[in-house]
């Protein structure tokens, strides 16, 4: 059974981001949520929910539901950028979910050139795959970044594929930056460990902009009856405590020491930052 997946706002901190952005009139932090099911018949259920801040910061969670004979899905996102997703899938269709989080208008107003860094905390989750030949899921994760003019730039992704060949031999398939998952034998499924993470932005130029994307995708196909898909994803507040997520940090040219994209972010208070943890895995 897949366990309830628990999203928790911290109220001190919703305090904290209303004192500092109340009365912004424009949209620079816009959320999505957006689940489908299509059935073999190509009869889609689907579901989506957005929110930005042009008129006022954003205080509520947006949630994007489905239901129905195919199973379950659940999609929310806090005020701060702490999501979720969970789902259970028991019927031969393709499903596909996607959470997006971008901030449009993040400044250097320093007055001279900065080095950028987007700090960011995974907080864990499963996939757990029981299917047949042909059929599969793929989980993606993507940090995405562009400066004043220039093109978007990929700065942190991982990717996990739990695939059938024909014969129905199941594989799973890490790629991208590691984030610590890895397949469990004894309950089958792929487990995704809380993780703190760090993506070079570069350098940015005074009064110079930075737009950042969030993006969370698990989706996949099952071709048989009697085939199960279960997955249950988290990602709290952001590690640096408040405002939205992933933070973003500037640094001098000069004194920059770049950390290699995906490193772990070495905090000294890890251990209070795992009381964040929300997500029971599945049961």
């Amino acid at each position: 059974m897949l366990n309830t997946l628990r999203i928790a706002v911290l109220l001190s901190v919703l305090v904290t981001f209303a004192t500092l952005y109340a009365g912004s009139a424009q949209a620079i932090i816009s959320q999505q949520a957006v689940t489908l099911f299509t059935d073999v018949n190509g009869v889609e259920t689907w579901n989506s929910d957005s929110v930005d801040d042009r008129n006022a910061p954003i205080t509520s969670t947006i949630a994007a539901l489905i239901t129905g004979g195919f199973g379950s899905t659940s999609l929310s996102v806090g005020p701060f950028g702490n999501l979720g997703m969970q789902g259970s899938y028991f019927q031969p269709g393709a499903y596909a979910n996607q959470i997006s989080i971008k901030n449009s208008d993040i400044q250097n107003n320093t007055g001279r050139a900065q080095f950028a860094q987007a700090n960011f905390i995974i907080d864990g989750g499963f996939l757990q795959f029981f299917a047949g030949p042909g059929s599969n899921m793929e989980f993606n994760l993507s940090l995405i970044s562009s400066i004043t003019g220039e093109f978007p730039l990929t700065l942190f992704t991982t990717r996990i594929e739990l695939v059938h060949d024909l014969a129905g031999v199941q594989a799973t398939l890490f790629s991208g930056d590691d984030i610590g998952a890895a397949f469990n034998p004894l309950t089958g499924s792929v487990e995704i460990p809380l993780f703190f993470g760090s993506a070079d932005i570069g350098i940015v130029g005074p009064n110079e902009t930075i737009d950042l994307e969030y993006r969370l995708d698990i989706r996949g196909e099952m071709f048989q009856f009697a085939e199960i898909a279960n997955f249950g994803f988290s990602d709290p507040l952001n590690v640096d405590g408040f405002g939205e997520a992933p933070t973003v940090t500037f640094s001098d040219v000069t004194n920059a020491v770049p950390e290699p994209a995906g490193a772990l972010l070495l905090l000294s208070g890890l251990g209070l930052l795992a009381g964040l943890r929300r997500f029971a895995g599945a049961g």
